[in-house]
């Protein structure tokens, strides 16, 4: 009978140290975009404000992403059910689209926090209203990238 209860004691232990992966991480790959301007033929990173943002899908009601915000970089979630993410920015009334063309691959992070999408930006096309120029920095956007890694400059 002594022996059954350390052995009780062990067994129970073991069963209580055991973990269980918890996944807090956001899975949804978003292209990291910054602002820039030339002043006095100077390149410079830009703050803007009121700046609203909106994804358009097929079939889907227009997704708001920003409303009237002030910033100097923004994230564009990419859609992973198309070969084309497109936006439409509002940046002081003056309206934008951004239409990203992409192939993307489906792949396992974890058995608990499931599958994610890669991304591989091949085009950009805008229209040129407050635009001057998109330049495509890094083409990959992956849901496990650090929030510092810069996918595109927006030039106005």
């Amino acid at each position: 009978m002594r022996g059954v209860i350390p052995f009780f004691i062990a067994v129970l232990l073991i069963i209580s140290c055991s973990t269980q992966e918890v996944c807090e991480e956001d899975l949804t790959p978003a292209a990291l975009t910054t602002f820039h301007t030339y002043q006095d033929e100077v390149l410079r990173d830009t703050i803007l404000s009121g700046i609203s943002l909106y994804g358009i899908r097929e079939n889907q009601p227009d997704g708001l992403i920003y409303d009237s915000v002030t910033a100097a970089k923004i994230y564009l979630p990419l859609n992973p059910n198309s070969d084309q993410s497109t936006f439409v920015m509002t940046v002081n009334e003056v309206v934008d689209t951004i239409r990203i063309s992409h192939t993307s691959t489906v792949y396992l992070i974890s058995f608990t926090c499931g599958f994610a999408n890669d991304f591989s930006m091949t085009e950009i096309a805008f229209t040129k209203n407050s635009l001057k120029n998109i330049e495509l920095i890094n083409e990959y956007v992956n849901a496990e990238e650090t929030d510092d890694e810069e996918h595109l400059k927006f030039y106005f």
